[in-house]
């Protein structure tokens, strides 16, 4: 009986053609989606899972007063928990900083996490060669991940063999002692290179064992049940209130927080120093419902078309009741009908995914991996494949089952166009399509509204050099760039060079300010500069003066601020010049602000802006060259100015950027998401127009002698097509009052996330629905206008 229904449905499939290959093609793509969309959010949730007892694993955070977030911790916290509280039964603790790698005569910046020597025992990661015991326990070893092995030491065994690293200004050999697997991609913690961090400390060993004053490493602890986490919180709170030292730090109110490893990269909102970046939940919430709402609309689209199918099927039906079938069994023939077209979707589905996944990963920025063995893959997958099949079956199978043969035959009977069904899921479908539509357009013009926004200062033809110099190398890095500065300054092409501790998109140092009644914590950034920078820039200057090149006064204890720090602390513009900082800006008090600065964004147009304050202090770290350039030959000037840095610092590495790049850099990840949605977008859009096409040429087919008599009376072209479409202009209209409400509230949570944000004109919800209607209308004016040019005597012949 199933290899007859087997050939029904083949049949079926060779006499209807094209709503058998819009039937496949849509639901397949919707499939294709909806296994992307898993796979990806597959990834995301497994981040950090892999370690053993990673439910156990948490890492601490600080906090003032719960306002102020600060990721990493004093040395001796994690060491003292381990003591102190029997919940814990081992901690560990890292601090990353980059690190200057010679091989032959090349160098290389790369990242390196200082670690403690429990790093194997503590976290799962393979180490292929070496005693995880005793890899890290020299003080001058250093392990590496199997890339990096690759990178300096080719297919060669590197255990034994030494690796140079310049370290504040100083060449100093390390022995590899190990080689680990690279980390998996789901790892918040990437390690190119281990070294002790008894090293980074050798000469100040106090920062680990007894320094609170001091927030430099990121710690973790392992507690020996999850259940006791509760219980670990209220001891570690008990504990850290009777340190003295840490609330008298600031006057204010030091607090830690424990946070779960496995929870870190989707839920914590900020980053870790030694951890990768986290996610934004928000973003996987949206891939996933734009996942499931494609898959609805091409589930919709087979069901319409199987529904409309049964409509042509009638005849058929009348013939199998005179020869004895009973209902169950035409129940049995339209179900297997629908399953075998929905497996021909799945596999159709799953080339597609596999196809797809280059430009999944390209567009995520990792590397998705698919295993077509794992049931959690392929499962989901085939269930609904099968139940789109049952479903897309079931409503005409049904239907038509409860039909005696005389009914069959007088063709009375119609299952598809214009019932309530069909009509509901059209509804549906041009609703996620103006939806998507809409949020496709906003995200659009808020990227441009970035791109273009004005940032107060001058971004165009900026090179951005790093020094490649570490905090602790302040003087170094002054001489660095006093020097580049009077070298490059010949070339007639360089018009400005300044120095700068931080720069756009990056890291910026900050302090906390108290606040009125002595609890709130004021945030001031703070860069460490010279007199060049403000020109360079071209920032406008609205009270005071520049710093003046040589004045020890200025570099002393003059400072610069913006216009947001003069509100922030009730600041008269007019006392420019002689207002000193009071005592509550602690290192900072005394200074003299001698120059106010218009506002300009620092950072990113999704922060808010911040106090800040520039200084230009002799001996301070810069970590930035930053060098205004002529347009006209920038390879040649760009040439120069390696061959410069190559000769007055030639055993560090020369890199640099453009400043506008690295500013654009920041939106990276709102640039590729937009990217996603509107590929969504197309795809609903794709699949909506396919279901409305094939739709109608069943709908058109039941009324062929209705619109061969309408010709016959005297209707013209454009009145059968608009017979034909208006229905679904109607449609249209009911699917924007359900989806522009839905699209705006999304789209306001979304721009939440800018501080600098557009809004949302009712223009762009026009666009959407006049996109949305004009697909539509083509798609049914296209096949409307094939029915209408027919001849109506064929067409009533035909019937």
């Amino acid at each position: 009986m199933f290899r007859n229904y087997l050939k029904i449905a083949f049949r079926s499939f060779k006499k209807q053609q094209l709503t058998s290959m819009i039937n496949i093609v849509g639901l397949s793509i919707g499939i294709a989606c909806a296994g992307m969309g898993f796979v990806f959010i597959q990834h995301e949730l497994s981040y950090d899972r892999f370690h053993d007892e990673a439910e156990n694993i948490f890492w601490l955070s600080a906090s003032i007063e719960n306002k102020v977030n600060i990721s990493s911790s004093p040395g001796p916290l994690a060491p003292v928990l381990k003591d102190a509280i029997p919940e814990v039964s081992e901690f560990f603790r890292m601090e990353e900083q980059a690190i200057l790698v010679q091989s032959g005569q090349e160098f290389f910046q790369e990242t390196g996490h200082f670690v403690d020597p429990n790093f194997f025992t503590f976290f799962s990661f393979d180490l292929i060669a070496g005693d995880p015991d005793r890899v890290l326990a020299p003080v001058n070893a250093i392990v590496l991940n199997e890339s990096s092995a690759e990178k300096y030491f080719g297919r060669l065994s590197p255990v034994g063999k030494d690796l140079t690293l310049n370290y504040q200004g100083e060449e100093v050999l390390f022995e590899v002692t190990g080689v680990m697997a690279d980390a998996p991609q789901n790892s918040s913690l990437q390690c190119d290179f281990l070294l002790p961090l008894a090293f980074l400390y050798k000469d100040k060993p106090e920062v680990l064992v007894e320094d609170w004053t001091q927030f430099p490493v990121t710690s973790f602890i392992r507690l020996k049940k999850e259940n006791d986490l509760l219980v670990f919180q209220e001891k570690m709170e008990d504990l850290t209130a009777n340190n003295t030292v840490l609330q008298s730090m600031d006057d204010s109110k030091i607090l830690f927080n424990v946070r779960a490893l496995q929870n870190y990269h989707l839920k914590d909102g900020y980053p870790a120093n030694g951890l990768t970046a986290p996610a934004d939940m928000s973003y996987v919430r949206i891939l996933g419902i734009i996942a499931v709402l494609i898959l609805l609309v091409a589930c919709f689209n087979f069901m319409n078309l199987a529904n409309a199918k049964g409509s042509g099927r009638l005849s058929e039906v009348g013939v199998r009741r005179v020869l004895g079938a009973d209902r169950k069994q035409l129940i049995s023939q339209f179900l297997s009908e629908a399953i075998f077209t929905s497996m021909l979707a799945l596999g159709l589905g799953c080339m597609l995914i596999r196809f797809s996944l280059p430009y999944i990963s390209t567009l995520t920025g990792f590397s998705l991996e698919i295993s077509w063995l794992r049931p959690y893959i392929l499962l989901p997958l085939l269930g609904i494949a099968l139940v789109a099949g049952a479903l897309a079956g079931l409503y005409p199978a049904i239907l038509l089952s409860k039909l005696r043969a005389v009914q069959a035959f007088q063709s009375r009977f119609k299952t598809g166009g214009n019932n309530m069904v069909t009509k509901s899921s059209l509804v549906f479908q041009f609703a996620v399509s103006i939806g998507l539509l809409s949020c496709t357009f906003i995200m659009y013009r808020q990227q441009q509204y970035i791109k273009n926004h004005n940032l107060g200062f001058d971004q165009e033809m900026t090179v951005v050099i790093p020094t490649q110099s570490s905090y602790r190398e302040g003087a170094a890095s002054q001489r660095l760039v006093d020097q580049f500065r009077t070298e490059v300054l010949a070339n007639p092409n360089v018009l400005k060079v300044s120095g700068v501790s931080g720069s756009f998109g990056g890291r910026n140092a900050a302090l906390f300010v108290e606040g009125e009644g002595g609890s709130w914590q004021n945030i001031v950034f703070f860069y460490n500069t010279d007199s060049e920078y403000i020109p360079l820039l071209d920032i406008e200057l609205i009270a005071g003066r520049n710093f003046e090149e040589g004045s020890a006064a200025d570099q002393e204890n003059a400072i610069i601020v913006n216009e947001t720090f003069l509100k922030e602390f009730d600041i008269d513009i007019d006392q420019t010049g002689s207002y000193r900082l009071p005592e509550k800006f602690k290192d900072q008090a005394n200074a003299r602000i001698i120059g106010v600065v218009k506002d300009y964004n620092y950072l990113d147009l999704k922060s808010e802006m911040k106090p800040l304050m520039l200084k230009s202090p002799r001996e301070a770290y810069l970590g930035n060259i930053l060098v205004k350039i002529r347009p006209e030959e920038v390879d040649e000037t760009l040439a120069s100015l390696r061959r410069t840095w190559q000769k007055i610092n030639a055993s560090k590495p020369f890199e640099f950027s453009f400043l506008d790049e690295d500013i654009q850099q920041q939106y990276l990840v709102e640039q590729r998401w937009n990217k996603a949605i509107t590929g969504a977008t197309v795809l609903a859009v794709l699949i909506a127009c396919l279901g409305l096409f094939g739709l109608l040429a069943l709908i058109l087919a039941e009324r062929t002698k209705e619109i061969g008599i309408r010709k016959i009376l005297g209707a013209t072209i454009p009145d059968i097509t608009w017979l034909v479409s208006r229905q679904f202009v109607l449609l249209l209209g009911i699917a924007a009052v359900v989806a522009l409400p839905i699209a705006w509230w999304s789209m306001q949570k979304w721009l939440e996330n800018f501080a600098y944000k557009i809004n949302i004109g009712f223009l762009i919800f026009v666009a959407a629905i006049g996109v949305t209607c004009l697909i539509a209308l083509l798609t049914a004016g296209l096949q409307a206008v094939k029915a209408a040019m027919q001849n109506p005597v064929e067409a009533l012949r035909n019937e």
